[in-house]
């Protein structure tokens, strides 16, 4: 059985964390399909580097993790260690948009 954690050493981040800053889109899809998590567990701030997943996937640029994270109820308003969200904290113009809800 395949299995993934979201727990950490006390030094280190977890391993959805770092799927998420390092683009790796496969592992980010089997941890939101093979954990039915709630907003905290997706969006979790990580103590040793005061970011959320969304934040690291919006500061690194990786817009089909962005996608996912927002699709899958991510909390887009949560504040991390510097006192941004993860929309101030977007890498280009391209990841912002991803922020704009759909009007009508």
């Amino acid at each position: 059985m395949y299995h993934m954690s979201t727990t950490k050493k006390s030094s280190q981040v977890s391993e959805f964390y770092l799927a998420c800053r390092n683009g790796d889109v496969d592992l980010v899809k089997k941890y939101l399909m093979a954990l039915k998590q709630t907003k905290d567990d997706l969006n979790p701030l990580e103590p040793n580097v005061n970011s959320t997943p969304l934040h690291a996937a919006c500061f690194y640029g990786h817009k089909e993790i962005v996608e996912l994270l927002v699709e899958h109820g991510c909390d887009r308003s949560k504040i991390n260690g510097y006192g941004l969200t993860a929309y101030e904290e977007a890498a280009n113009d391209e990841i912002r948009r991803l922020f704009k809800r759909p009007q009508g």
